[in-house]
């Protein structure tokens, strides 16, 4: 019952009360209390919960019910999965962890599936340092779910598979290793690549994307990229053949499924370099040739369209991701880039002749829908001195031009200027340098781990870090406005941010 219907329900009350006194020709019914406006919540500031010291290699689980924020940590060269409390950012539990037999540019995630009505985790566990096994935990404890079990095989991280949890891996022998979480039983089971609602073409494949894997053999054209779907292998393509001579996953991957107007698999790779070019050897690297993105037909592989030089990481000044739809993306798309590369110390010169723009395509067929050419190499530089990327949104990608940094409208291209559209306090995005682990697999002493960009306020004309708060409908604009405390990775750990109206 809102306030001004409790209103008019006293009011006959209060007439008879006039009657009883002989006063009704003087009596008058009490006004009416108008509603009070509720306080607009998009003008007031967050303000910050909590903060936590530790080097953050992953993103971040905020399991709200829980009261937990939960991540992967580095610590003296190891890793720590830690959980600390979202109320006041305690330390709950901890577990010693490994990266596991999983590439170094894969970046760490913490999946987590409910079973039995409990939240879980599975990981790998670091034993002493020394030896690892399989852990599947109660999240609200971090205690085991079940008994652990010791590994003898090189193995990647564990993943969601048909409801579980699975892993991949194999013998030091090269005999692949497939495992599947039995909840009921509280082990892991061996199983075939048959076993899997998606299955596999061999056991020791990788998956790469929605029913999409690829086959571990990665020489020049052996690899293979197969897709699968109701529980059948449907086609499988030479993954040179889907983009061009000398890619491979091996150098990275991104996949997504766009559904409108007809579903789509559009595709994000790039070339490896030592695969063509002498060791040692001082080369030149073609940003036009050497990324690529492709749209390819889930009924048959064949490639539809494909973009020379496209990347949607724009190297890390916009980002485009945000504003991706059922139908549309925005990517940059290097036209030309040029740069020396000196293998023996990864040095790598400054790019030559940029020519580059930033453009919204459609996903089904590869089509420009607008463009927007992106200003020279030097002017590129300055502009991203801040090393401070202002997030973008589902509606506009901030991106730099001659004349400084705009808001692009995903959908138009229509141009707009920053404080048009954005807060004077906004958040940005900062590159951070992949973390040395030990590894503990056998493979190799040590592996160069990608982290989380760390998110920090900063002004929305300087790009600089500022102390000031941003106002909750930066938090809105950014889709960070989901819990009531949000969690997100500072450059030297966990920061909270605890929204206004609690």
């Amino acid at each position: 019952m809102n306030h001004r219907t409790e209103n008019r329900l006293k009011l006959p009350a209060a007439v008879a009360a006039c009657v009883l006194l002989g006063l009704l020709a003087g009596c008058t019914a009490p006004p009416a209390q108008p509603e009070q406006p509720e306080p607009d919540r998009g003008t007031q500031p967050v303000s910050t919960a909590w903060t936590s010291k530790e080097n953050l290699v992953s993103e971040i689980q905020v399991e709200e019910q829980l009261g937990l924020a939960i991540a992967y940590v580095e610590r003296g060269g190891g890793l720590t999965l830690v959980a600390r409390e979202l109320s006041d950012g305690s330390l709950r539990w901890k577990r010693e962890a490994s990266m596991g037999h999983n590439p170094g540019g894969m970046k760490m995630t913490l999946p987590v599936i409910e079973l039995n009505g409990i939240r879980t985790a599975a990981f790998i566990e670091a034993v002493k340092g020394t030896t690892e096994r399989l852990a599947v935990i109660d999240l609200a404890t971090g205690k085991d779910a079940s008994a652990s079990a010791a590994i003898d095989f090189r193995t990647t991280r564990p993943g969601e598979c048909d409801g579980s949890w699975c892993v991949d891996g194999d013998t030091k022998s090269g005999e692949p290793v497939n495992l599947r979480y039995d909840a009921g039983q509280g082990r892991w089971k061996q199983i075939t690549g048959e076993d899997r609602a998606t299955p596999k073409k061999n056991p020791d494949d990788r998956f790469v994307g929605e029913g999409l894997s690829s086959t571990s053999q990665r020489g020049p054209g052996e690899e293979m990229l197969s897709y699968a779907r109701d529980g059948k292998i449907l086609w499988s393509v030479p993954y040179e053949q889907v983009f061009d001579s000398y890619y491979s996953t091996d150098n990275g991957w991104e996949w997504t499924t766009f559904e409108e107007p007809q579903q789509i698999f559009v595709g994000h790779g790039s070339r490896m370099d030592y695969q063509y070019h002498s060791e040692g050897d001082a080369y030149v690297q073609d940003w036009n040739k050497d990324a690529m993105m492709v749209g390819i037909d889930p009924a048959t592989g064949h490639r539809r369209w494909a973009l020379p030089g496209a990347d949607q990481n724009c190297s890390g000044i916009i980002e485009t991701r945000p504003a991706q739809t059922r139908s549309t993306f925005v990517t940059c798309r290097f036209h030309q880039a040029l740069a020396t590369v000196h293998p023996s110390t990864g040095v790598r010169g400054a790019l030559t002749g940029l020519e580059w723009d930033v453009a919204g395509i459609e996903a089904a067929t590869g089509r420009e829908l607008w463009a927007h050419e992106l200003p020279d190499y030097e002017k590129a530089l300055e502009l991203a001195e801040a090393n401070n990327t202002i997030l973008g949104d589902r509606k506009y990608v901030i991106a730099p031009f001659a004349s400084g940094y705009a808001a692009v409208d995903s959908a138009t291209g229509e141009k707009f200027e920053l404080s048009q559209i954005l807060g004077e306090t906004v958040l940005c995005t900062s590159y951070r340098e992949p973390v040395e682990v030990r590894r503990i697999d056998g493979y190799t002493a040590k592996a160069y781990l990608s982290v989380q960009q760390s998110v920090q306020p900063c002004t929305r004309d300087t790009q600089k870090d500022t102390k000031t708060m941003p106002l909750f409908a930066e938090f809105q604009r950014t889709g960070k406005d989901q819990q009531q405390t949000t969690v997100l990775p500072g450059r030297t750990g966990m920061v909270a941010y605890r929204m206004p109206g609690q």
